[in-house]
């Protein structure tokens, strides 16, 4: 029963891992963070950013009130603060807006 355990620990970790190196990291204008429940993108305003997340590229295109669009995979969406969208096999979710910057929530679907 041991031995279950430990290999249990051992494959939820490999996950994690994983999952958390799918994270593009900070650049130019986006922070990511990564972790099992998914990844967390800033945006700043105004500036031409992109991050990579989960094996895709996302990008700010635009904001309109609480209206955001984005480009996931390649494909463009709007997705209405507090309302989640799916595209491309991901749940995207707006968290927040400000005059300076948007976070997103990216999990998987």
């Amino acid at each position: 029963m041991h031995s279950v355990r430990t290999i249990v620990g051992v494959l939820l970790a490999t996950l994690a891992l994983a999952f958390a190196a799918g994270c593009g990291g900070n650049s130019n204008g986006t922070a990511t963070n990564c972790t099992t429940s998914g990844c967390t993108i800033t945006f700043d305003q105004g500036v031409n950013a992109e991050a990579n997340i989960l094996g895709v590229k996302a990008k700010l295109v635009g904001v309109q009130g609480q209206q955001v669009t984005v480009e996931v995979a390649g494909q463009r969406v709007q997705v209405t603060a507090g309302q989640p969208v799916e595209v491309s096999g991901l749940k995207v979710t707006v968290q927040e807006i400000t005059s300076e910057k948007v976070v997103l929530h990216v999990t998987q679907a």
